[in-house]
């Protein structure tokens, strides 16, 4: 339900209650609403006439409800800023003071290591020690806690060789430089980002590594083409990795 539903139900409701326990004093069903002129000139009306019969006038009536309701929509209003200041509030860990670049912290409550976004740029631009290098893996570290690059290809190693390097039975990430030839001849090249989560992973790994994926790729400036994989016949370079990246050639 909607919380502004919610609340005029339970104002609804306070008013029927307050009515019922005061029904004697009113001949016929009356709706009272807060702070209306038109309103408040029929109440008082209606007030002359309850005093008629020697009954309690109206507008005492009026603002017994009004103070009721007004209770109701202050602790209302206190509730409802609590519960946006706790939905605000960010994601803490020790290690954020310490790091001066971007950390995004997700469900998962995973980070990324401070060599992941300097040696990705110096991969992307091939230069330095990555010149000649066609992919980079990354894994967590043994707690679960953070990112961390997992093997840098050799210089001269191919996409199959990659591909040997994942293991069966555990997750990685990957970002790629994939050689290609287009429909055309060119010879041209795509950066690409692979998640491996193969089904035969244990359940908490393939919760963790599909969680924060959105971790690592915020540290990986340039990769627009995704590829997740769940078995080896996923990463079939003819069959889905190359058509997909022909896609942007």
């Amino acid at each position: 339900m909607r919380p502004d539903a919610f609340f005029t139900r339970v104002v609804c409701c306070a008013t029927r209650s307050l009515l019922q326990q005061k029904k004697s004093l009113f001949p016929s069903p009356a709706i009272i609403l807060d702070k209306n002129p038109k309103l408040e000139a029929s109440s008082k009306q209606n007030s002359r006439c309850f005093n008629s019969t020697n009954s309690k006038p109206s507008t005492n009536i009026l603002q017994d409800v009004r103070g009721k309701l007004g209770a109701i929509i202050d602790n209302r209003a206190i509730n409802h800023d609590q519960c946006r200041a706790a939905l605000d509030e960010k994601p803490s860990s020790p290690q954020s003071s310490e790091r001066t670049h971007h950390l995004p912290l997700y469900a998962t409550g995973v980070n990324c290591g401070d060599e992941i976004p300097h040696s990705f740029e110096s991969f992307k631009l091939q230069k330095g020690d990555f010149k000649g290098v066609t992919f980079i893996t990354y894994k967590l570290n043994d707690n679960k806690t953070q990112i961390v690059i997992d093997k840098i290809g050799e210089v001269g190693q191919t996409y199959d060789d990659l591909v040997a390097t994942l293991p069966e039975n555990d997750c990685r990430y990957a970002a790629v430089d994939i050689k290609f030839s287009t429909s055309d001849g060119r010879e041209t090249s795509k950066l690409v980002f692979f998640t491996w989560i193969p089904d035969t992973a244990k359940i908490r790994s393939k919760m963790l590594y599909a969680g924060s994926k959105k971790v690592l790729q915020s540290e990986l400036n340039g990769i627009g083409i995704q590829i997740n994989a769940n078995d080896f016949s996923d990463l079939d370079f003819e069959s889905v990795v190359r058509p997909e990246v022909a896609k942007y050639a």
